[in-house]
C-alpha cells in the first residue's frame, strides 16, 4: 500500500475521547458503561494528513473519524492508546486511472508480531491488539498502529451536512468504521498464487528475531507460510476442519526443499494440490467461515466468509463476510461492497435496528475471539507472551524458514490492485 507522506497543506491531530456522562446518543449510561468509557478514554489518537485545499472538508473528515472512534471505544475496552495515521487525497495521483475511481478507502495494521497460539502454531497479530496484551519483552512498536487512506474524489456523504444522502453517495462514517475494523485485525492470510490465481496460498513472511514483521518482510520468497490470527478461527463449513490443517500441509514443502515457494518445484510438489483445493474452497459459496471460541455448533455459529465471487479477488474474497447472507442483517458492516444511497442509520434499521450499532453481534464476538476485550468478555483469549530476547535469538538460529504455519495477507500490494470494499454498489433497490 502506498501511503503518501504528510501533506504540507494540512495536518490535523485529534485525541478522541469518550464522554464520561452520556452514551453516544446523549442518554444516561449505566455504571458498567461509565466504567467502560473511563477505561477506554483517550484511546484513539488520529492524525489526518489532508491533502486538499478545502479546510471545511478536512474538518468534516476528522469529525467523522472522531465519531467512529468514539463508537469503537464504546464497543471494545482498550488499555493502551491506538494511533491512526490517515491520508485523505486523490487516489488517481497514485492508482491506475481505470481503478482509482472505484476505490474509497483502506486501512491496515502498520506492523505485525509473531506470537504462539494455544494450538502450538505461530501467527501474526496486528500491533493495535498486541499492545493491548501488555506483554513483557515486547519489541519496539511503530509510531502508528494503523495506517489508513481515503479517496478525496469519492462521493462521500457527511451526516453533518444535514441533507439526505443521494443515490450515488456513500456514507463516509460507514466506510471509516469498516476500514478501521480491518486495521484492528480483520484480515486473513490468503493470496492468489501467480497473476491468474491458479491456486491459493498463505503469504510467506520473514519473522525478525524480536518477533516483529514489518511490511517489508511480507511476501519474503525465502520464508515459510505464516498465518494471520484470523486464520486460527477459519474453518470449512462442510465439516468444521480448521484451514490451518492446509497450512500445515503446505509448509511440509520446506522440509525437503530450500527453494522459494514461487518456484517450479513447489508447483510440481504434492503440497501444491492443497493450494489448488484451497482455491476451490475460496470460490465456492458458503464453504468457509469464522468460528468463535467456545462455539457449540459450527454450522449455526460460524460467521460465513465471502467465497461467492466466481474468481478469487484479492482484497474482496475471504477478507470479508458473505454479502448475500449479511447485507440485510445487523452484521452487514464487513461485507465487501457498500450500498450507495444508504447511510449507516438506514442500514442498521434495515438490519433489525440492532442496539449495538454498526458492529453487529457476530462481528463483535469474532473481535472478542481475536483478543479484544468488551464489558461482556473483559478477559478474552491471549496468545503466549513474547520470549525473552536470548530465547528468541536461539530459536531464530535453528529456523531457516521460521518453522511456522500460515501466512499473512499481502495487504499493501493487494489493496493497490483490487481492494473491493470501496467499489460502489448499484444494489440500491430493496433497502
Amino acid at each position: 500500500m502506498h501511503v503518501l507522506p504528510p501533506s504540507p497543506l494540512m495536518i490535523l491531530q485529534e485525541i478522541v475521547e469518550c464522554n464520561r456522562n452520556s452514551g453516544l446518543d446523549g442518554t444516561e449510561t449505566s455504571s458498567d458503561t461509565l466504567l467502560h468509557q473511563e477505561a477506554s478514554q483517550d484511546m484513539f489518537q488520529v492524525q489526518l494528513n489532508c491533502e486538499i485545499e478545502n479546510k471545511v472538508t478536512c474538518d468534516k473528515v476528522l469529525g467523522e473519524f472522531k465519531k467512529v472512534t468514539r463508537y469503537i471505544t464504546s464497543t471494545f475496552i482498550f488499555n493502551t492508546p491506538i494511533k491512526v495515521n490517515v491520508s485523505y487525497y486523490d487516489f488517481c495521483t497514485v492508482y491506475p486511472a481505470n481503478l482509482c475511481g472505484d476505490l474509497s478507502g483502506a486501512a491496515y495494521p502498520s506492523q505485525f508480531y509473531a506470537l504462539q497460539d494455544d494450538d502450538g502454531l505461530t501467527r501474526l497479530y496486528p500491533q493495535s491488539l498486541v499492545k493491548q496484551f501488555q506483554f513483557p519483552n515486547a519489541p519496539k512498536y511503530n509510531e502508528f498502529d494503523i495506517n489508513a487512506e481515503f479517496n478525496s474524489k469519492s462521493n462521500f456523504w457527511f451526516e453533518q451536512d444535514s441533507i439526505n444522502i443521494n443515490p450515488d453517495q456513500e456514507d463516509i462514517y460507514w466506510t471509516i468504521c469498516h476500514e478501521l475494523i480491518h486495521g484492528l485485525g480483520f484480515y486473513n492470510s490468503w493470496m492468489g498464487f501467480q497473476t491468474k490465481s491458479i491456486a491459493l496460498i498463505p503469504t510467506p513472511a520473514l519473522i525478525n528475531p524480536d518477533g516483529s514483521v514489518p511490511k517489508s518482510n511480507l511476501l519474503n520468497t525465502n520464508s515459510s507460510f505464516v498465518e494471520f490470527m484470523m486464520d486460527k478461527y477459519t474453518i470449512l463449513l462442510s465439516n468444521g476442519t480448521q484451514i490451518s490443517a492446509f497450512t500445515r500441509q503446505l509448509n511440509t514443502f520446506f522440509n525437503d526443499h530450500k527453494s522459494s515457494v514461487f518456484s517450479d518445484e513447489f508447483i510440481k510438489s504434492p503440497q501444491f494440490k492443497f493450494a489448488q483445493d484451497l482455491l476451490v474452497l475460496a470460490t465456492t459459496p458458503n464453504s468457509l467461515g469464522l468460528l468463535p471460541r467456545n462455539s457449540k455448533n459450527f454450522l449455526s455459529d460460524s460467521f460465513i466468509l465471502e467465497t461467492s465471487i466466481p474468481t478469487f479477488e484479492q482484497g474482496s474474497s475471504l477478507i470479508h463476510v458473505d454479502f448475500k447472507t449479511y447485507i440485510n442483517t445487523n452484521d452487514f458492516l464487513m461485507t465487501y461492497r457498500s450500498v450507495d444511497g444508504n447511510n449507516a442509520e438506514r442500514m442498521i434499521l434495515n438490519g433489525g435496528n440492532y442496539s449495538g450499532g454498526l458492529i453487529g453481534p457476530r462481528l463483535k464476538l469474532i473481535m472478542e475471539t481475536f483478543g479484544y476485550a468488551t464489558t461482556e468478555n473483559p478477559n478474552p483469549y491471549k496468545p503466549l507472551p513474547f520470549k525473552p530476547p536470548e530465547v528468541a535469538s536461539k530459536k531464530n538460529e535453528k529456523n531457516d524458514h521460521n518453522a511456522n504455519t500460515g501466512y499473512i495477507y499481502p495487504i499493501i500490494s493487494s489493496i493497490k490492485t483490487t481492494h473491493r470494499w470501496d467499489v460502489r454498489s448499484k444494489l440500491i433497490s430493496g433497502f
